[in-house]
């Protein structure tokens, strides 16, 4: 151990002995792993890099899409309004999902069944 390691050990231990580290929040819980723990070490920099720029990938700047769409479509009772919403979301939720034709799941269903009362039940996409 160099020169430098046994000084921080020295402060660390003087520390622990006043009690610097008592009070500490999340004191006696484990700790949270870090999000990208589990990356390979060799993409951890570019990812972080990636993160710490504002970059969203594909998939999650779509979901927030369709979620800041949907609660829009909360506020709008006004079917002429809420026709090209409902489009662009399931156009969304075909590039997420895949295609709704195939999909049975209760959200598909859901917003086919908004098109079919609007009286378009295949949006332009």
């Amino acid at each position: 151990m160099d020169l430098l390691e046994q000084l921080a050990e020295a402060r660390i231990r003087q520390a622990q002995s006043d009690g610097e580290f008592d009070n500490l929040a999340g004191a006696g819980l484990p700790l949270q792993p870090e999000p990208d723990e589990l990356l390979d070490p060799s993409l951890r920099v570019a990812y972080r890099i990636l993160k710490n720029s504002g970059f969203v990938p594909p998939e999650v700047a779509q979901r927030q899409q369709i979620g800041n769409i949907e609660s829009l479509l909360q506020h709008i009772s006004d079917p002429a309004k809420r026709k090209p919403l409902i489009a662009e979301l399931f156009a969304l939720l075909t590039q997420v999902d895949g295609s709704l034709t195939l999909c049975t799941g209760s959200r598909a269903q859901y917003y086919r069944q908004l098109l079919e009362r609007l009286g378009d039940s295949k949006p332009v996409i």
